[in-house]
């Protein structure tokens, strides 16, 4: 019975058991060593204009933590607010991906990177 009631603690103590009102998911928390700072990032930024309407998208951060939006439609089903005037009708068919740096602030830096083409 002991080993039933922390079991039971432990579920309802994970922050996965309330992801209901989430509209992203952890996929590789990739040893960072506080989480936390980075949960608070995501969960203060905006990710509308990264969303696509039936597709999750995954979002790679510079230290390999690993986040998956929720489609828009998911988000609709849940009753979460969104924007979709900002929301990707489809995915880009390009294989470019920007890198997603939390900074020291605590704010999340989308951060690009060109390759020139060299003329001879």
């Amino acid at each position: 019975m002991k080993n039933l009631i922390v079991v039971i603690g432990i579920i309802l103590l994970s922050p996965d058991f309330y992801a209901q009102d989430k509209s992203y998911v952890i996929l590789d928390r990739a040893q960072v060593a506080d989480i936390s700072l980075y949960i608070a990032a995501i969960e203060k930024a905006n990710w509308d204009k990264y969303r696509f309407v039936d597709e999750r998208r995954v979002i790679t951060f510079q230290e390999q933590v690993k986040i998956e939006l929720l489609s828009a439609n998911e988000m609709a089903e849940r009753g979460l607010k969104i924007d979709l005037s900002k929301i990707m009708k489809q995915a880009s068919n390009r294989k470019y991906q920007p890198l997603f740096v939390l900074s020291d602030n605590g704010f999340i830096i989308e951060q690009h990177s060109y390759k020139s083409k060299r003329i001879h």
